[in-house]
């Protein structure tokens, strides 16, 4: 039977769910599950996958320990009225038959929502596939999962160190430049002496120089510009400072000097309170003056406007750049000078137009920021020593030049990308590349799929409950009918047993006719057990009362007897998992007879069920690793690549173990009876493996932390987001906390597993 038709009631590790596909596939099989609990977990889920698929079932039982074991599965699943056990008791039978009446369920039609409840298990596991494959999984068409990612950003920000935080902007680049920056970067390191920060004083050359003068050709021309350039600075500086002297004697500065006085009794005298009259007389004459003055200078303010020091000194600077202004102008057609030497858009108009041959260029952004000669007169200081430092540069002008000619052959990102490497040591750049290039992919994948994963993972168990609470009520549904029917057929044939499903008429029956009325008893019971039944009395069956009969610890004679009334035959070899100390119970959260076996059972006590334990997890999950030092016993199910880092990053002085099955169930063992060590389980994202996950196996894994919790091991889980979140500061990682833990004393409830 195909996955996608029926999904496991119980969760099972996977041998032992293959077992149950096998075993309808041969005709006689002999099955032995090979740790405690699986003969339960396989009969359950067997016996209630019969059910759903209408196929009848027939259990030869002769021990005490199995038959409570049907007795349980019977009672927690509300099953009887579709069960009969058959016991070497005549009146036992009788009464059992007599007193039968089939259930009438409540809402017959179940079983289109038990459909439903599949196709949106199968829905939401195949999204949870999905986004697994992108964040852990293993996909052919996806080359790096989400999870390898993080992981590889991680040991990257590792190896830079405080480097990482110059981490270039690379949002407009593609994984395309990457490989082409990545190609480029032997070459770049081989100049790249001459993007130190030394050479800064460079910068202010014009790029284009370099595309069109050999090396000595553009040195020449840098040095006769700086040189004309210096010359023309020098005599700007002057210029300035000439007209501010002769600005400082001029009309106009008495002119500003008296409006300025005005203003400043006008203010004095505002402040006084309640004035005298002489006062306010001084205060309407100072207004007037102020009037005349403000209309005089052009200034669009009026006296009430000014109340305020803040208005004062805007006032102030209106004041006095009107004046330089109205001086400026009065001197420039006086013949003083000529107001294309100061006045910045006409002095630096070449720039707006550069040239080729310009060897110098200035900041245009800063130019126009220049609106007073004071402005003007310190941004021009500023060049002065800058030119000068060029000169001395000299010797080191050709690395700069072989770096600016490399930057100028590639396109604009990448130039982008290099020059904003300056500020880092060469042998960082490889490792800032890869990590620029991680980011960029792990940016393209996104937060999505880690989202829609926890979104998807809590759909789908939302799912398997809806599922399991109508899984029971669909089963009832199936057989409710068909026991209907084969009682009133049973009673159509007159024979003896027909007298039995009408109450209170007994049959004159022996014993040996009540094992040859099998056949009619298998029609009305979908589950018939089979009670330490004599060999002798089993008649010879002509017809298939059974689509399997299962032997459990049985004798061969039986299944001689037996081999023609069902259509497969299996023998179920092993010990009821009620004689186990160590039980995996199951659907008990916490589970009911797993109880902390690594702290409350004495050290003679404890072997026996942790020796169970052992072989438990080794028969289950084969891949893991154990962490051991002085304080602590970590059995840790991450990724191989997670399982380094956190151990560097988490333990001290710590012995790493990879196990095999034959030594390791001993060593394991006495590690766990090893009492002074705490007891940890570190798993990704609450899952203890990311391969092949299927509803059954993720289901299993679920259920197996839950043991292993209530075993009394700490659960230490991992999420990926918040793994994500915290590369960038990876070293206060830990030290903060931010990983999840789920502690010892934390209720099922609250593991959200």
């Amino acid at each position: 039977m195909k996955q996608d038709i029926f999904h496991y009631y119980y969760p099972m590790p996977d041998d032992v769910a293959q077992s149950i596909l096998i075993s309808e596939t041969e005709n006689n099989i002999h099955l032995r599950p090979l740790h405690p609990n699986a003969k339960k977990l396989w009969l359950f889920n067997k016996l209630l996958k019969n059910l759903l698929t209408r196929r009848k079932t027939a259990l030869v039982i002769n021990s005490n320990a199995d038959y409570e074991l049907m007795e349980e599965f019977l009672s927690d699943h509300n099953l009887q009225q579709l069960c009969f056990t058959f016991t070497h008791s005549r009146s036992n039978n009788e009464k059992r038959l007599r007193d039968f009446s089939p259930l009438i369920v409540s809402g017959r039609l179940k079983t289109k929502k038990y459909q439903e409840s599949l196709v949106a298990i199968l829905e939401s596991h195949v999204e949870f596939v999905n986004h697994l494959q992108y964040i852990n999984g293993k996909n052919s068409s996806i080359h790096y999962t989400l999870s390898k990612l993080i992981i590889k950003s991680i040991h990257y920000r590792i190896a830079l160190g405080s480097w990482a935080s110059f981490l270039p902007d690379a949002t407009e680049m593609t994984q395309k430049d990457f490989v082409k920056i990545k190609k480029l970067m032997p070459d770049a390191l081989a100049v790249a002496k001459g993007n130190n920060s030394f050479l800064e004083p460079f910068s202010i050359i014009n790029t284009e120089v370099f595309n069109l003068f050999t090396k000595e050709d553009a040195w020449a021309s840098c040095i006769h510009q700086i040189k004309k350039q210096e010359n023309q600075i020098r005599e700007l500086l002057e210029m300035i400072q000439s007209y501010k002297f002769d600005f400082i004697s001029s009309e106009f500065n008495t002119y500003f000097r008296s409006f300025y006085s005005i203003y400043v009794h006008l203010s004095a005298l505002r402040l006084i309170e309640n004035p005298s009259q002489e006062e306010t007389v001084r205060i309407s004459v100072f207004e007037s003056q102020l009037l005349n003055a403000l209309k005089k200078a052009e200034i669009p303010f009026t006296s009430e406007q000014v109340q305020s020091i803040q208005d004062l000194e805007q006032l102030r600077k209106l004041a006095y750049n009107s004046a330089l202004q109205k001086w400026i102008t009065v001197a420039s057609t006086s013949n003083i000078s000529s107001e294309t030497h100061f006045l910045h858009p006409v002095y630096f108009s070449f720039i707006n137009a550069l040239k080729p041959s310009q060897v110098i260029k200035f900041d245009i952004a800063t130019i126009d920021r220049l609106k007073t000669l004071d402005e003007i007169s310190h941004y021009s200081k500023f060049l002065l020593p800058t030119l000068e430092s060029i000169k001395k540069l000299e010797p080191h002008f050709g690395i700069y030049y072989d770096w600016k000619v490399f930057l100028n052959n590639m396109p604009t990102e990448h130039r982008i990308y290099f020059e904003s490497l300056n500020s880092v040591p060469l042998i960082q750049w490889d490792n800032l590349l890869e990590l620029s290039s991680l980011e960029k992919q792990i940016e393209q994948i996104g937060t999505f799929h880690l989202d829609e994963f926890k979104t998807s993972f809590n759909e789908l168990f939302d799912n398997i409950e809806i599922f399991r609470n109508e899984l029971l009520s669909n089963i009832n549904s199936i057989h409710e009918s068909g026991q209907h029917q084969a009682i009133e057929e049973i009673k159509s044939l007159q024979e003896p047993i027909s007298s039995l499903f009408t109450h209170n008429k007994a049959a004159e029956l022996s014993l040996p006719d009540y094992y040859h009325s099998l056949p009619l008893i298998s029609k009305v019971f979908p589950i018939v057990i089979l009670e330490n039944i004599k060999p002798d009395f089993i008649p010879s069956f002509n017809e298939k009362c059974w689509d399997e009969i299962i032997f459990m610890d049985t004798e061969n004679s039986h299944s001689e007897k037996l081999k023609n009334s069902s259509h497969h035959v299996i023998h179920l070899h092993e010990a009821s998992s009620s004689e186990s100390i160590f039980n995996i119970a199951l659907l008990q959260a916490p589970p009911v007879k797993l109880i902390n076996i690594l702290t409350n059972i004495h050290h003679g006590e404890s072997f026996t069920p942790i020796q169970q334990l052992s072989q438990f997890i080794f028969a289950n999950f084969n891949k893991f690793k154990v962490y051991i030092n002085t304080k602590e016993f970590i059995i840790s199910f991450l990724p191989e690549e997670w399982n380094h880092l956190f151990a560097g990053s988490i333990l001290k002085n710590y012995n790493e173990f990879s196990l095999t099955e034959e030594k390791g169930i001993d060593k394991l063992s006495n590690w766990l009876n090893y009492k002074p060590t705490i007891k940890k389980v570190w798993v990704l994202d609450n899952l203890i493996s990311s391969e092949g996950i299927t509803v059954q196996q993720l289901g299993w894994q679920r259920h197996f932390i839950r043991c292993l919790k209530n075993a009394g091991f700490q659960i230490e889980n991992f999420e990926l987001r918040s793994l994500l979140e915290a590369r960038i500061s990876w070293t206060s990682y830990f030290s903060e906390g931010i990983y999840s833990v789920t502690p010892a004393n934390k209720s099922i409830a609250e593991m959200q597993i």
